[in-house]
């Protein structure tokens, strides 16, 4: 049987509360996954006829949330002029953002521009027929 070492980003790994290794030493158990473990493990084992080594990428995935300073959940601007709408979303992986007028999606034209990643909608030249939801 061989000797099983784990590494973290190259260097050995110690292991916490939150991460336990099976009994011969050859899984890694994540109880709760944090942004700190997210790293390039390396299983390294070894016995007198050599050693051999695995890398594994562990990512974390987190779902998309809107946060941020100053959300405005409703925007008034005088007509004629341009109003910007901000959705700072985040996530891991990044979210794809959708813009939608009453339900309906809104895509590029010369009305509306969408901007940073899809973070923002541009209305210029405001009108009545922009008053949606």
């Amino acid at each position: 049987m061989p000797t099983v070492t784990w590494l973290k980003a190259g260097r050995p790994f110690y292991h916490d509360s939150d991460v336990y290794l099976s009994p011969n030493g050859m899984k890694l158990h994540f109880l709760n996954l944090k942004k700190n473990d997210v790293n390039r493990y390396t299983c390294v084992a070894r016995n007198p006829a050599g050693e051999e080594k695995r890398d594994f990428i562990v990512k974390l995935l987190e779902s998309p949330t809107i946060e941020g300073p100053n959300i405005l959940h409703r925007i008034q601007v005088n007509a004629g002029r341009t109003a910007v709408i901000n959705c700072p979303a985040f996530g891991s992986p990044e979210p794809s953002i959708a813009w939608l007028k009453n339900g309906q999606p809104l895509g590029t034209d010369d009305h509306h521009a969408i901007l940073n990643g899809g973070r923002q909608l541009e209305i210029s030249e405001t009108s009545a027929i922009d008053d949606a939801r």
